[in-house]
């Protein structure tokens, strides 16, 4: 499709199966959304085999067996001590955009786990050596090189941490905003507290009543604003601060140097496609250093839109908006 060979396309949701009635055993068309994403738009219902069976949607979940939620499009496994929940949130925690840390891959996830019973990111820093080079596959070396890892993610930040929590709707950069806003957890904390109450001056200072007022984090709008803090003020979440406080976890916002430059520093850019030499994570990195800002998506209020190849959606957005669109030669020339 699109000269690539594709395994696998994306059928969205089940709200999408049900709609296009895609049937097991169905013969489908494929094509690619935006020339990147394939998806499934049809069903050639001539080749339906007579009695196909739809898809029913889940009740339970298939590890813990505990009754899925359903929200709008969204089915999910509400129990937090579900394994595979607990599997997937440590593997988020250590992965390299949150905690980085090195030598905890899935594997080990996997046996911290199912043989140590860790089951809370806080509980990751309470591992020693001996403990872990017990573990199968993993010799003396290999546990010590782990406990380095531990050891070295401690100084992340406050944004690495929140990220690697996947609180629903933080992601990078809402991390980045609600470090950079609070400056350090308690503070954080205690601002949710206060919006999850009710406080009327939190609630309108990041969440605006006015239709097109800003509030102080970008981004943020009543809706998320909500879920995020009402998150944050868990019992469960404040467990986890709780414990990587004990540990000895950085909590508050690691200030990066910026060195200001004319035309970068202020603007928002937002990056999409392949830069020919640079990753999008690093150039958005440089970007952040010389005073930029890095969204995640184009609106009016995007400066810049850094184009690369195969660049879809965000692409045809900018050039509806009549947003400026560079390419990376032109981002490295404004960066100096």
């Amino acid at each position: 499709v699109g000269g690539t060979t594709v395994s696998r396309a994306s059928l969205h949701n089940f709200v999408e199966l049900e709609r296009k009635d895609v049937r097991i055993g169905d013969t489908v068309y494929v094509e690619k959304a935006g020339d990147i994403i394939p998806q499934v738009v049809s069903v050639d219902m001539t080749e339906r085999k007579k009695g196909a069976l739809k898809v029913k949607r889940p009740t339970t979940c298939p590890t813990c067996g505990t009754d899925v939620v359903e929200e709008e499009i969204f089915i999910a496994c509400p129990n937090p001590a579900c394994p595979d929940q607990v599997r997937e949130r440590l593997r988020h925690f250590a992965s390299r955009k949150a905690m980085d840390i090195d030598g905890l891959g899935e594997v080990l996830v996997d046996l911290v786990v199912g043989d140590l019973g860790v089951s809370s990111p806080e509980e990751l820093f309470r591992l020693g050596a001996t403990e872990l080079a017990g573990l199968e596959r993993m010799g003396k070396k290999s546990a010590e090189n782990v406990v380095r890892g531990l050891e070295a993610a401690k100084s992340r930040g406050l944004s690495r941490v929140l990220n690697g929590l996947a609180i629903r709707l933080v992601g990078e950069t809402m991390s980045e905003d609600l470090a950079a806003h609070f400056g350090s957890a308690e503070k954080l904390l205690e601002f949710a507290a206060r919006y999850v109450a009710g406080d009327e001056e939190a609630v309108r200072s990041v969440a605006p009543e006015k239709s097109g007022e800003r509030g102080a984090i970008d981004g943020m709008a009543k809706k998320s604003a909500d879920v995020i803090f009402r998150e944050l003020d868990s019992p469960a979440i404040r467990k986890v601060f709780a414990g990587l406080s004990k540990a000895g976890v950085q909590l508050t916002a690691n200030i990066a140097t910026v060195q200001e430059v004319e035309g970068v520093t202020g603007k928002t850019f937002v990056l999409t496609g392949t830069l020919p030499t640079l990753k999008r994570s690093d150039a958005g990195e440089m970007i952040k250093n010389a005073g930029g800002k890095v969204g995640g998506s184009v609106s009016k209020k995007t400066d810049f839109v850094v184009a690369g190849a195969d660049a879809g959606s965000k692409l045809d957005k900018a050039q509806k908006l009549d947003v400026t669109v560079i390419d990376e030669a032109a981002l490295l020339e404004m960066l100096g």
